[in-house]
């Protein structure tokens, strides 16, 4: 794997080494994450969402390793809008936001806060300007930006809602990253056992390569593919998800300084397939496909050993698909 990608290659080692082989995938996507705010639209951005010890902090802080201190804003704690103005000026550009504890961030911020929060990033991923006006202030945002978030698995079912319907979650790659037990033992293992571990790379990354990749077009067949699979395992929109994997193989080109897409980028997109699937819904894709084929409630049910009772449930999913375009009208 990675034939043509040696930075992915020695980073996605060290993870896999460092910690281990679930999280491998998940702290190469977080370095990706921090080397695209440099780059053009879609840029990539990632929640994490796990529960609590299940290394979301650490894959933060050992990505952050692999960049110059100015290319990203670490946000440990309670920061508004207004605070980070404050302490990182008005120009965030080429920089991403590395929020380590979204549920301290969140939890410690008033609803209008929070929900001013949220607007801002989110008008910061797509539009590179955000401009906030009241009786008392009025001041603007700039930067081409990308984002790095954690939540915790509470959190992201108490925030979930809040963050879609400021359409920030339909900006971001979330990831989710939980761990049997025995899993992550094995984790804590290696993480123990390789604490003087030096990075796989000579020099820090200290500037962003950030060519337009010329053969997109070339893998047009692939991207929707993985768009329509990414779409069916998160329940999201298809076009949503063709954002997020072009991004993902874009930006595994350029760390490795290509312009141009090859199989080792479409492999990354294959490997992450599973991330999308949250575990506390995991009927809910199977669901929604069996709606695409066309099966009955009654199908359905037989084919997931449920009762009839969970018609309302089916009933639930199908709304929710077509709300959000997951799902067309006549399925």
């Amino acid at each position: 794997m990675f034939e043509h990608s040696p930075v992915s290659k020695r980073i996605f080692s060290y993870f896999n080494e460092r910690i281990g082989q679930v999280i491998a995938p998940i702290g190469l996507l977080k370095v990706l994450s921090i080397h695209s705010a440099g780059s053009p639209f879609p840029r990539l951005s990632v929640l994490h969402e796990a529960r609590s010890r299940e290394w979301k902090t650490q894959t933060n802080l050992l990505a952050m390793k692999f960049f110059s201190d100015d290319m990203y804003i670490y946000i440990s704690g309670e920061k508004t809008i207004h605070g980070m103005v404050k302490d990182y000026g008005r120009i965030w550009n080429n920089k991403c936001l590395v929020v380590n504890d979204g549920t301290l961030l969140f939890s410690s911020l008033a609803k209008r806060s929070r929900d001013r929060w949220l607007t801002a990033i989110s008008v910061l991923l797509t539009e590179k300007k955000y401009e906030y006006s009241d009786n008392v202030q009025r001041f603007k945002v700039l930067g081409k930006i990308s984002l790095l978030v954690n939540l915790a698995t509470p959190s992201f079912a108490y925030y979930k809602n809040e963050l879609f319907r400021a359409t920030l979650g339909n900006r971001l790659f979330v990831v989710h990253g939980w761990l049997n037990r025995e899993a992550n033992r094995r984790c804590k293992a290696n993480y123990e056992k390789t604490a003087q571990m030096p990075l796989p790379l000579k020099e820090k990354i200290t500037e962003h390569y950030n060519r337009t990749i010329r053969n997109l077009n070339e893998y047009k067949k692939e991207i929707e593919f993985y768009a329509d699979e990414y779409s069916a395992l998160a329940v999201r929109n298809p076009i949503e998800c063709q954002d997020i994997v072009t991004a993902i193989i874009s930006e595994n080109a350029r760390i490795n300084k290509r312009n141009r897409i090859c199989d080792d980028d479409i492999k990354l997109v294959r490997m992450l397939r599973y991330y999308n699937i949250d575990p506390e819904v995991p009927d809910e894709p199977r669901v929604i496909e069996f709606l695409k084929q066309g099966r009955s409630y009654e199908d359905i049910c037989h084919l997931l050993n449920k009762p009839r009772s969970y018609y309302s449930t089916i009933s639930y999913y199908r709304k929710k698909a077509k709300r959000i375009g997951a799902l067309d009208e006549k399925e």
